[in-house]
């Protein structure tokens, strides 16, 4: 059975589970383990995936904005569903006091974990190695650390490691950038990476309905958004 908080081993302190990540699946996890009464401790910066750069949810159900139903069809409207691109435009939160922005989302949900004892390592931390260590029936899982300044943090442990029972590496992935210029203000709006999430953009019934699509790559996922899009 698992402790309802962090243990210590020869000063070493000890977790029921760390995650590696901190989006939505690392969230997501860490709220599910420390509601259960485990020790969790999240690694990982809030700011470095991609749901951070999402402006609204609108393919989540009770993510929509409702101010956002009469300027669907606005040019710089930068929708987005999880895991898109949308970026730029007003995030907060709408009339119905639902979360619509992927960096609010984030923020609310750390605070919800935090509310069950998830405890979250400063952003500069990272994960650098993971070893199984100890005899097979008391193995426990060690997490080398070091920090963007290439030093540990105080505030997390003096120690250049964490040890967990559990690790749930959830470290997300990034899209391939095409080096193309003026990206940052392209994204969202005429430059995506995932057809799903904002494919609707150029669905029956918008602005950009007539609109030329290129799809760039040749594997399975761009035949998927081909189809998507078709």
């Amino acid at each position: 059975s698992s402790s309802s908080s962090s243990s210590s081993t020869q000063g070493q302190q000890r977790y029921d589970v760390i995650v590696v990540g901190c989006g939505p699946a690392g969230l997501t996890a860490a709220l599910f383990a420390s509601r259960m009464g485990m020790s969790v401790l999240v690694l990982g910066s809030p700011s470095a995936g991609s749901l951070g750069g999402t402006a609204t949810f609108d393919n989540f159900p009770s993510f929509f904005d409702r101010r956002r139903r009469h300027r669907r069809d606005d040019a710089g409207d930068t929708s987005g569903g999880i895991g898109g691109g949308g970026g730029g435009g007003e995030g907060g939160r709408g009339a119905h006091g639902g979360v619509l922005g992927g960096q609010e989302w984030i923020e609310a949900t750390m605070e919800q974990a935090s509310y069950f004892g998830a405890r979250f390592a400063p952003p500069t931390v990272l994960a650098t190695g993971l070893a199984r260590v100890g005899a097979k029936e008391h193995a426990v899982f060690e997490v080398r650390l070091s920090t963007t300044t290439g030093t540990t943090s105080a505030d997390l442990t003096s120690e250049t490691k964490a040890i967990g029972k559990t690790v749930i590496v959830a470290s997300g992935s990034s899209p391939r950038k095409l080096g193309l210029p003026n990206r940052s203000i392209l994204w969202g709006r005429s430059l995506h990476n995932c057809a799903l999430c904002d494919g609707d953009l150029y669905a029956a019934g918008s602005s950009k309905k007539e609109s030329v699509v290129a799809v760039i790559g040749g594997g399975d996922a761009a035949m998927e958004a081909v189809r998507i899009l078709h």
